[in-house]
This record gives C-alpha cells, sequence and structure tokens, in this order.
C-alpha cells in the first residue's frame, strides 16, 4: 500500500521552503477475531502487525540510471519509478541495438535460421516486455499487493538491462572469435550434447531452456524481485514468490512450445 504525505512548508522570514511529499510502501498484516458476550453484543478485535516501509529515492535520468544501476541496483530502480518522461527509452532502445548488432554478427558467420532468430527476438523484446510486467501485475495483485501497472512496466524494462548485457557480450565474443556460441548457458550438461531431432521432445525442450539459464537470467530475476517490492509494495518473501511464479510461467509455456 503506497500512503501520501502532504507538502509540509516552512516560513521563516522571506525564506520558504516545501518538502515534497514522500512516499512509504507499507505491508500491514492484519488479523480480526470476535467473541459473543453474554448479553448478546458481539465483541471484535482487530490486530495490525508487521508494518514495513520502502526508503525514499529522488527520481534520476535516464544517462545517470545505465551507469549507476550495475553497483545500486535498488537505490536507480527505486529512483526510476520515481521519474517522469519516457524512462523506458534507453534501457528498451539498448536491448534493441545490441540485439541487432547480435543478430547481423549470427548472418555474418551463417547461423541457421536468421528469419527464425529476428522475429523471435524482436517479439521477445517489444511483446515479451509488456507482457511480463502485466504477469507481475496480476501476480502481485492475487498475492494481496497494491501494484502499479505503468511502474511495473518502467522497472521491468530496466531489470532487463543484465539481458542486454548478455547480448552484447556474446556479440563482442562471437566477432572477436569468429565463431557461434555453440553451449550456452547449462546445456554443457547435456553430455550427448544437441538432441538429433524435435521428436525427442521434452529432451529437446529442456536443452533450449537450459541455454536460456545463466548468470544473466539469475541477475534479471534478482532485479525482478527489487522490482516487485518498488512498484507493488511486497516485503521481500511475496516478492521472490511472484517472480518464482513468473518464472515458472514462462518455463512452462517455452516448454510446451518447444515440445509441441
Amino acid at each position: 500500500m503506497q500512503t501520501q504525505y502532504p507538502p509540509t512548508t516552512v516560513e521563516k522570514g522571506d525564506l520558504t521552503i516545501e518538502a515534497a511529499p514522500l512516499p512509504v510502501y507499507l505491508d500491514l498484516s492484519i488479523r480480526a477475531g470476535g467473541a459473543r458476550q453474554s448479553d448478546g453484543a458481539v465483541l471484535a478485535t482487530v490486530e495490525t502487525y508487521a508494518v514495513r516501509a520502502m526508503p525514499y529515492a529522488p527520481p534520476i535520468q535516464a544517462t545517470i540510471g545505465l551507469t549507476r544501476i550495475w553497483l545500486q541496483p535498488s537505490r536507480v530502480l527505486a529512483s526510476v519509478a520515481r521519474s517522469r518522461g519516457q524512462v523506458w527509452i534507453a534501457p528498451i532502445g539498448l536491448a534493441l541495438f545490441f540485439f541487432y548488432a547480435r543478430f547481423f554478427i549470427l548472418t555474418g558467420l551463417r547461423a541457421p535460421h536468421p528469419d527464425w532468430i529476428l522475429m523471435r527476438g524482436v517479439a521477445g523484446i517489444l511483446l515479451g516486455w509488456p507482457l511480463c510486467a502485466a504477469l507481475l501485475y496480476l501476480l502481485s495483485r492475487w498475492i494481496g499487493g497494491f501494484p502499479h501497472f505503468a511502474s511495473l512496466l518502467i522497472l521491468g524494462a530496466w531489470a532487463s538491462l543484465p539481458l542486454t548485457l548478455r547480448s552484447a557480450v556474446q556479440g563482442v565474443y562471437m566477432l572477436i572469435t569468429g565463431d557461434i556460441i555453440a553451449s550456452p548457458g547449462l546445456t554443457g550438461l547435456f553430455q550427448d550434447g544437441v538432441p538429433g531431432s524435435l521428436a525427442e521432445g521434452w529432451q529437446w525442450a529442456g536443452y533450449i531452456l537450459a541455454g536460456r539459464l545463466d548468470i544473466y537470467t539469475l541477475w534479471w530475476l534478482a532485479l525482478l524481485v527489487v522490482s516487485v517490492r518498488i512498484g507493488a509494495g511486497l516485503p521481500l518473501r511475496r516478492s521472490l514468490l511472484v517472480v518464482c511464479g513468473l518464472a515458472l510461467l514462462i518455463l512452462v509455456s517455452d516448454g510446451f512450445l518447444l515440445a509441441a
């Protein structure tokens, strides 16, 4: 729940200072009970406990946020949530730029199915970003939070910066070595390598999904936890549940699509 306090104005002589309202996110757990007395009246008791407040952070510029988010992710995401304007343009623009750079490198190395790579990558950025925000919104509402969709949309874009960094690192690696990355993520755990055909079903799906699990994906999920805490006002444990639910939905949907 987000509580807004009215501005505070202090006047001293010719000097007037107005303090802006500070947003405080509170997590309230309420327990109610009742007992019937001898005269028929009902005595109700309400107990409130577990009150938690999120720290205040001022707005931030996109250029400054892009340099500080790697060392101060919580502070930068809290500032992004309070910033005005199209602050989502910077992370989404970087994601598209490095994806196209990586795509052209793959095309030069004659990677198979370039059209599929292009379609899946652009759709994953432009459609997957708002879809993840919508799922985070619904899961946060279901678990008892008070999410703000616009905040989750912006925070989700900034939380995806580790995935953009992965595209940049992979692109530089392929450009230097001249080789396509054969075993991304955890695919090295498959002793037999790439499954022989799509007919192997779930083995192929497991191989593809293992290729998406790496340090950048875990970093992205960690930033999503911080984003849910800020955008939905949930405590850490509930934010973890929301992000785990999102990851499970993504894995199940991809598994069904790849195994079909």
